[in-house]
């Protein structure tokens, strides 16, 4: 398996998706194995299992935080692709912790944050799971 994929935990699920590439898709598309449908957009999805979504400016995040409504299984990985702090090689403006509050208002909780090279990030969500009282 693809190096990037082992690092986000990919586990094979069907279909994942890829959201909001910067570059070309086809060249990220191709990391994955040739048996997953992936998608390039959460349209006419719901229980989706493992998404990663680039974000490099504050309205991508508020995108991102209407597109994932009913889209995603209670236990899906959902990866987030940012600029890292401080990289040149990228244009963004996400540069404060409130700026990824619109992902939190939608029911995800940050869970850890990797490096991917010099100029990329990346940070794992999880839905927040409602208790139901007894």
């Amino acid at each position: 398996m693809n190096a990037l994929l082992e690092r986000l935990r990919y586990n094979r699920v069907s279909p994942a998706a890829i959201c909001n590439i910067p570059f070309s898709p086809k060249r990220f598309i191709q990391i994955f194995p040739e048996e997953t449908d992936v998608r390039t957009s959460l349209e006419g999805l719901t229980d989706l299992k493992f998404l990663i979504y680039f974000c490099q400016y504050t309205w991508d995040v508020i995108k991102m935080a209407e597109e994932i409504d009913g889209v995603l299984n209670d236990y899906a990985s959902v990866w987030v692709i940012f600029p890292r702090k401080g990289t040149q090689a990228i244009s963004n403006d996400l540069k404060k912790e409130s700026d990824w509050l619109p992902l939190i208002h939608a029911g995800l909780n940050p869970i850890k944050t990797i490096k991917l090279d010099l100029d990329w990030a990346a940070t794992r969500y999880r839905k927040v799971l409602k208790l139901s009282s007894m």
